[in-house]
């Protein structure tokens, strides 16, 4: 029975349906004729676009355009972030990169170069060491192959790359590395860097190996293993009278990324510029850079003008103020972190003031570090709390930091007995004359 129901009204309503359409049935045929004349596509043709803007009125053609400007710097952000999003710049070989320097080489040696900051600079590029410095200020393995350290920190032991290899060809050792440190050590010689080693016995376990056996833990010794490594070949002959005059001081052999090239003199003999070139011996990373040159000033006014005529592409001016001015030549800057400190320290063994606690604290606690860096250095610097940087290996936080503090400085200096005075000076009478 509810089949039968169903289909009669499905039937009823279909019969309703053909008598409306039959009823309406002119209608449905000019409805039908007034589409084949106009034959509707799916897209318009351009023909009938170009009517589009004319059945636009003024307001609604701006608010069109301002749309279609939207969309269209939305598309095109979208494409540049998607772009920046999935590349990244990269360095690309080639190129020469000419640096202005104040002063000139005198030893491109690693055995004397501590004193000079033109000779360090040239002896980064040309010599290599056990461990170096990443870009991140870490220590990592550079001639070394790997370490350990042993026995509490008292034994450190080195293991060489294989193939390793001096810019003249000669085979680099274990001999070299034991003959650069022994010379360091020798005081005939007179190296800036013998406090490094004093106490440090190093000795040869292994065709690659070498053991350093340090009377105490050192927390620091991996920054020791940096000290770059001199050939033996080249220089043992050179006796200790004869080392700092040695014309391989100016003609080194080296095992690091660059190798001298050339170098010109003025008519007195002063080096006025400096070639470096890619070592193809070299056994890390070939460098981006085939040539670094080095133009050597007397004065930093001659380098500022140097830099004026764009003579040279780098420069590291020893003023402050300059840094300013080279911005507006053209020249960016960049902020490098040395692992060096500029620091006062108190003896109170020599000074009856600084022997009480009281002043040696007032004065941590009354100097504005930060303000001194604005002021002196024009904010390029930081503040450190420690001889020891964050940066070195085996750093711990100080226990204590001093903190710029005046009030506090002003109480530490009234228990030490000194009397503030008009102009805010303090006195202190330390002995009565009768």
């Amino acid at each position: 029975m509810p089949r039968f129901h169903l289909h009669k009204r499905s039937e009823g309503w279909r019969r309703t349906n053909v008598l409306r359409l039959n009823k309406f049935g002119k209608d449905h045929f000019k409805l039908k004729s007034f589409l084949n004349i106009w034959k509707v596509k799916k897209y318009p043709s351009w023909p009938q676009f170009r009517h589009f803007f004319k059945i636009l009125t003024k307001k609604e053609k701006i608010t069109f355009f301002v749309f279609l400007l939207l969309f269209a710097a939305s598309f095109f952000s979208l494409l540049l972030s998607l772009y920046f999003k999935n590349t990244e710049i990269q360095p690309s070989p080639g190129g020469v990169f000419v640096e202005g320097v104040i002063g000139q080489p005198r030893f491109i040696n690693p055995v004397y170069s501590m004193v000079s900051d033109v000779d360090q600079d040239l002896v980064e590029l040309i010599f290599s060491g056990l461990l170096k410095y990443d870009e991140n200020l870490k220590i990592v393995p550079d001639l070394a192959k790997n370490y350990e350290i042993k026995d509490g920190g008292k034994v450190y032991e080195v293991c060489l790359k294989d193939n390793l290899f001096w810019s003249d060809g000669k085979p680099l050792t274990v001999n070299d590395v034991i003959f650069t440190i022994k010379t360091i050590q020798n005081s005939d010689y007179k190296s800036p860097q013998i406090a490094n080693w004093i106490g440090v016995e190093i000795e040869k376990i292994s065709e690659q190996g070498i053991r350093f056996s340090l009377k105490n833990p050192y927390d620091s010794f991996l920054e020791n293993l940096t000290q770059k490594i001199i050939p033996e070949h080249v220089w043992e002959d050179v006796g200790s009278q004869n080392f700092p005059l040695a014309i391989y001081n100016l003609k080194p052999v080296g095992s690091g990324p660059y190798k001298l090239k050339e170098f010109k003199q003025d008519k007195v003999g002063r080096i006025t510029s400096l070639d470096l070139v890619r070592n193809q011996r070299y056994f890390g990373k070939t460098p981006y850079l085939p040539q670094i040159s080095f133009r050597f000033f007397n004065t930093e006014k001659e380098l500022i003008d140097a830099a004026k005529r764009k003579e040279i592409q780098g420069i590291l001016p020893l003023d402050p103020d300059n840094y300013q001015y080279l911005k507006t030549l053209g020249f960016q800057d960049f902020h490098l972190f040395l692992p060096r400190y500029f620091a006062v320290f108190f003896n109170p063994d020599k000074s009856e003031i600084l022997s009480d606690l009281n002043v040696r604290q007032a004065l941590n606690y009354g100097i504005d570090k930060t303000e001194l860096i604005e002021k002196v250095l024009l904010g390029y610097g930081k503040t450190v709390d420690s001889p020891v940087l964050p940066e070195i290996y085996g750093f711990s936080p100080p226990s204590k930091i001093y903190n710029f503090d005046l009030e506090l400085a002003k109480t530490l200096l009234d228990k030490a007995g000194f009397i503030e005075k008009e102009g805010g000076s303090r006195e202190k009478t330390v002995k009565k004359e009768l």
